[in-house]
């Protein structure tokens, strides 16, 4: 396990990288995804796909190609209208907790607590799994040894002697 001391480290260190997030970054995240999953830039989007595959011109120009690939292959261009709903209030809601300094210092000590309390975990299981494999080593000597002492013509000699 590692010790207490190192593991308050790699936590400041992980803190410090989030504090170096600016606001001015998470405005521009923020504005970018919300355009992208706002529910009437959806329509807009499935409007020209809707056009883009059902228009009767030359596609022989390989722009025309590609767009018409790009649009068909797009994931949002599947997505209802409920769903990007839904994803534009999460996205807002993080944004509501990224931009305000008391909330997005709880949000990472939250954040932090959880990141700690998986390392704690997984450092278990991995003990739990060091165990588990040195406990399976010590079983498979000693059937080894059974074995071996079994087979041993030694013993029987001595039972022959013995029993006359």
């Amino acid at each position: 396990r590692k010790p207490k001391s190192q593991a308050l480290h790699n936590r400041k260190k992980r803190s410090n990288f989030r504090s170096r997030i600016t606001n001015d970054q998470i405005k521009k995240a923020y504005r970018k995804q919300a355009q992208l999953y706002h529910p009437d830039k959806l329509a807009a989007r499935r409007k020209r796909l809707h056009e883009a595959t059902n228009s009767t011109n030359d596609y022989s120009s390989d722009d025309a190609k590609t767009s018409k690939e790009s649009l068909k292959h797009d994931p949002l261009a599947n997505m209802t209208i409920e769903e990007a709903t839904s994803r534009f209030a999460q996205i807002a809601e993080a944004y509501q907790v990224l931009s305000d300094p008391v909330q997005r210092y709880e949000y990472d000590w939250e954040l932090l607590e959880m990141e700690d309390e998986w390392e704690e975990e997984r450092l278990l299981m991995e003990e739990e799994r060091r165990e588990k494999e040195k406990y399976q080593q010590h079983h498979s000597q000693y059937e080894r040894r059974q074995q071996s002492f079994n087979n041993n013509e030694e013993w029987s000699l001595y039972d022959k002697i013995k029993n006359g």
